[in-house]
């Protein structure tokens, strides 16, 4: 269940940045080098279901993009190495997609936690928005 790998980008706002409703994220500049290397497991803060659009939460039909993370595994992919940084709320993770080696997903919450970059490389990232929990 790895759709938000499809093709499609979404542009979010910089920490910096003046749009007036859109995401914000910390200055990408910030993160430095990772810092927590082989933590067990994707943090509790980006768990959960998110999708492309507030409207596609949920949906089982073909409309839109959703992304299940969870503990060990984003989609049906299971993860292979988490590691975070100590001072910026993002996470890269590795997860097995049955390809020859792991896949890089790099993971980047919203100043208020309610938005998730997402992106195989630090490019590009899609944003996705928390769907509600239930």
């Amino acid at each position: 269940m790895a759709q938000w790998r499809s093709a499609g980008l979404l542009l979010a706002c910089g920490a910096l940045a003046a749009c007036a409703g859109g995401p914000r994220f910390e200055s990408a500049e910030a993160k430095g080098m990772p810092f927590d290397r082989g933590i067990a497991e994707i943090p509790e803060a980006y768990r959960g279901l998110w999708a492309d659009k507030p409207e596609s939460c949920g949906v089982t039909r073909d409309f839109g993009r959703q992304a299940h993370i969870a503990a060990s595994a984003i989609g049906e992919a299971r993860v292979t190495e988490v590691w975070g940084y100590s001072d910026h709320p993002a996470v890269i993770v590795w997860v097995d997609f049955d390809e020859p080696r792991p896949i890089q997903v790099f993971l980047d919450l919203s100043l208020d936690g309610q938005y998730l970059s997402i992106a195989r490389s630090q490019k590009n990232p899609e944003i996705m928005v928390r769907c509600p929990a239930g």
